[in-house]
This record gives C-alpha cells, structure tokens and sequence, in this order.
C-alpha cells in the first residue's frame, strides 16, 4: 500500500513540474536582453495568466543567473540555483523557440566550447510570470 501510495505521490509531482515548464506554449515575443554590463542575463517575453479568465498577457523578465550556470568541469550551461552563468560565458543568443547558446569557459583548464540548453525544460510560466522551475528566480 504504502509503495502504490508514494508511486502516485512521484507522479503527481513529476507531472505537475513538467505542467511548469515549457514557457514556450503561453509566451511569445521571447528575447535576450543585455543588462548594463553587456552581460546577456535577462529574459523577456509576454505571457498570458490562464488563472484570468481571458488570460491576459502582460510582460514578464526573469534573470537568468538565478538559473543557469556551467558544469565546471565541461563548460556545459545547466540548470543551477544561483548559477551566475554570465561570470563564465560570452556570445550568448536565443535561437527559437527558446535555446539559448552560448561559449563558456569551465574553471578546469581549455578553452571556451560551444554549449546549448533548452530554456523550456526548466523556465515557466506561473500566472503570467517567468520563473525558474525548482529554482529562486522569477
């Protein structure tokens, strides 16, 4: 009973974060921007509030550094409470839908590589508001 029970209980938890993510579906006019140090950090996008009924948009920024950061052994950007992935990459744009690229430098030896993340997979939208999925930042 007690094994059904917690099965159920992943479940519920694995689809209710998988109903966060994927920003892509309510936003639109999704872009990068650069804050005062040229630093690409700040995601914006209009987002509709399903919680209203008619679903008003309104424009949400969410800063990425809150998180995104690097996997300091490869350069690769991932999902990281805090990440401040800016301090290690450089270049980086938004392809559509939602895939921001960048070249990040790991604190191991080498040079800056290449590396991609999906923001759907750990962006949402709550209410009309960017936010991270299990992180802090909206």
């Amino acid at each position: 009973m007690a094994a059904k029970f917690f099965c159920v209980l992943i479940g519920l938890v694995v689809s209710v974060a998988a109903g966060q993510s994927n920003f892509t579906e309510t936003c639109h006019g999704i872009e990068l921007l650069s804050d005062s140090l040229s630093h690409t950090s700040q995601l914006k996008a209009t987002c509709s509030n399903e919680m209203i009924e008619g679903g008003q948009s309104h424009e949400s920024t969410i800063d990425l550094n809150l998180c995104v950061g690097i996997d300091q052994t490869n350069g690769q950007l991932v999902w990281s409470i805090y990440g401040k992935y800016t301090l290690y990459c450089s270049n980086c744009s938004l392809a559509e839908p939602a895939l921001l690229s960048c070249a990040c430098k790991p604190l191991t030896q080498g040079d800056a590589r290449s590396t991609t993340l999906d923001l759907d997979d750990g962006i949402g939208n709550e209410s009309g508001v960017l936010s991270c999925i299990g992180g802090i930042g909206s």
